[in-house]
């Protein structure tokens, strides 16, 4: 009897799209657990944008902000008793309260550590509090230290008048502190002489001002601009160039989008092994690397796009990168963006620029450069990590000495007691997240 493939194509086909079908179904059933632990005294606050480090003494430094106009909050994690401290009110710690006057409502810089342990960061306002106070009544930022061998914090002085700062880096060698100011200028402090230089304005538009800028082992620091351009403040010669490569970015989305400020670095490291940065895009969260020694201004290579599975083409090209991006222990970036909402009930009515996401973890391996999602993410008490798909997305992250990675995040929050912020229709507040990597 001859034997006839064909009469079993429809079962083969039918058996093909039941295990696609259950795959499907596996992979959106994968979620991520996270621990997480609260801020005390229930401040509210609203805002965090990168502030957070954990240093060699395996504490970690964080500063929460206050959208609305208040003050920017200080806190350190000590896993060893695993509480958080309240360690400062920066508006009382710079003498502002109670002087009806616009404050440092904001610590937007990400902390930077000398080799002595001791931790730097920077203080802004960037338009936070009441219209019914004058703007021009703050002063500007300050640079701030933290001593945690004496629990000293100490005012190191003025930034620019009425200018705060986004990016922030160390030369550890040269102790010097580098930072993208608020009106668009590069400043750099002398930690020793206690003095800022103002470099001058990196690009045209201030609004744009680059959120992350990284330092190579040499001191030369990289940060970006708009559309897609790089520029290098060069340590030999002292200057700050505009160099013609281009980060990896989606051309689609400017200006056909809300936001102008997405085709730039949202995010960076510096891995000294590979001696590359490897940064996010904040448009469409493309993962790219750059090698600043390859040729004359050095090679850009794009290697992935971190974002969630089964995104509409309207998200993906409306997708803004978060903070919350770091390299582990592993050789493995940590990457958590938004994904959408199981459910779009939450988002109906809801304007598409404040439209609420699910944070999901994605993970690339720099050995075997392959992309993970472990998606959604949760906390071990069963909440949902939310934050905007669309607006500006918050978040930050830090590798530990021992490996254990730190974000702090948005999570909904069910008690209108604790509730600081709502995305579409979902109250959260901010938690501080932990987790241990497997195989660490």
């Amino acid at each position: 009897m001859k034997y006839n493939f064909c009469q079993h194509i429809p079962w083969i086909v039918t058996i093909i799209i039941l295990l696609e079908t259950l795959a499907i179904a596996s992979s959106s059933d994968q979620k991520v657990i996270f621990q997480s632990r609260s801020f005390p005294h229930n401040l509210k606050e609203d805002g965090f944008w990168a502030a957070i480090h954990a240093g060699k003494d395996g504490k970690v430094y964080i500063g929460l902000n206050t959208e609305g106009g208040g003050s920017a909050q200080f806190y350190i994690y000590d896993p060893v008793t695993d509480k958080i401290r309240h360690r400062a009110d920066l508006s009382e710690f710079l003498g502002e309260k109670g002087k009806a006057i616009q404050t440092h409502a904001k610590i937007h810089t990400k902390f930077c550590e000398d080799e002595q342990g001791r931790i730097y960061f920077a203080t802004g306002n960037m338009g936070a509090g009441p219209n019914e106070v004058d703007p021009r009544t703050w002063k500007g930022g300050r640079w701030c230290r933290y001593d945690p061998a004496k629990d000293n914090l100490d005012d190191l002085g003025q930034i620019l008048p009425g200018t705060g700062v986004y990016g922030l880096t160390i030369d550890k060698k040269r102790m010097r502190l580098y930072g993208t100011a608020h009106n668009g200028h590069f400043v750099i402090f002398d930690i020793d002489k206690g003095v800022t230089i103002d470099k001058g304005r990196m690009h045209y538009n201030a609004r744009s001002v680059t959120r992350t800028i990284v330092i190579d082992d040499n001191g030369n620091v990289y940060g970006t601009y708009l559309l897609d351009r790089v520029f290098k403040y060069d340590i030999k010669t002292e200057r700050l160039l505009d160099l013609s490569i281009q980060m990896p970015s989606n051309k689609e989305i400017f200006p056909r989008t809300h936001s102008i400020y997405k085709r730039y670095m949202r995010a960076g490291i510096w891995h000294s092994g590979h001696q590359r940065i490897y940064g996010v895009e904040g448009g469409a969260s493309i993962l790219f690397s750059y090698d600043p020694f390859d040729g004359r201004e050095g090679r850009m290579q794009k290697m992935a796009q971190l974002i969630p599975q089964n995104l509409s083409e309207m998200l993906i090209k409306s997708h803004y990168a978060t903070l919350t991006f770091t390299k582990g222990l592993d050789d493995k970036i940590y990457y958590l963006p938004i994904g959408p909402l199981e459910s779009n009930q939450e988002n109906s009515s809801i304007p598409f620029d404040r439209w609420a996401g699910q944070a999901q973890l994605i993970v690339f391996d720099l050995i075997s450069m392959t992309k993970t999602c472990f998606g959604p993410a949760f906390t071990e008490d069963g909440m949902r990590v939310i934050d905007m798909l669309t607006g500006a997305p918050s978040g930050g992250a830090t590798i530990a000495p021992d490996g254990t990675i730190y974000m702090v995040v948005f999570v909904e929050e069910n008690n209108p007691e604790k509730v600081s912020y709502i995305f579409g229709r979902i109250p959260t507040r901010l938690r501080l997240l932990i987790y241990h990597p497997p195989n660490n």
